[in-house]
């Protein structure tokens, strides 16, 4: 017996027909896609029945968790990959599986921190706690911040409390002060 057109496939759903199985090698849907009763069907099953891949042009929601198979990664347009080991380690690499350049925490301006991991012939030497654009603070610009920030203060001394017109130093918020080491 042959599979129904989309169109009648549709139609039966749309009628609460029972179930359809579609298996033209390429259907084309030219309106939403819509299940009722909410929250009830699945698109697969775990392990059998899987859809190879599914291509979405726009926007991902999810009413609860997006789960990523074990041994997978969840990679961003070919760039940065996140994939989290046995141990529980969340590991971010850039797409040529080496160091990511900088992790933002926000936007892109100075307005937001960004921690940059730093190598120096091809050994890690740590990182730049620093600003999103890819600058670093400045001793004018630390403010009165919350204890226990650290940041990268390009032009600070070391000093307790820090200073300014140095080379640079760590600064932390400390008991409502700065202190530069």
């Amino acid at each position: 017996m042959r599979a129904p057109s989309l169109p009648i496939a549709l139609f039966a759903l749309a009628l609460g027909l029972g179930q359809v199985t579609i298996s033209s090698s390429r259907s084309t849907v030219a309106t939403n896609l819509l299940f009722s009763p909410d929250n009830t069907y699945d698109i697969g099953a775990t392990n059998t029945n899987r859809p190879r891949n599914v291509y979405i042009a726009s926007s991902l929601i999810a009413g609860s968790d997006i789960q990523v198979a074990q041994a997978s990664q969840l990679m961003f347009g070919g760039r940065t990959r996140l994939h989290s080991a046995a141990d529980n380690t969340l590991v971010m690499w850039g797409a040529s599986q080496s160091d990511f350049t900088r992790l933002q925490f926000g936007g892109t301006t100075s307005a937001y921190n960004a921690l940059t991991p730093v190598r120096a012939s091809n050994v890690p030497q740590g990182f730049i706690l620093g600003l999103a654009d890819g600058t670093t603070q400045t001793f004018a610009n630390l403010g009165a911040a919350t204890n226990g920030t650290m940041i990268y203060c390009s032009d600070c001394t070391f000093a307790n409390p820090c200073a300014g017109a140095g080379t640079g130093a760590i600064a932390k918020r400390l008991n409502g002060a700065w202190r530069c080491d």
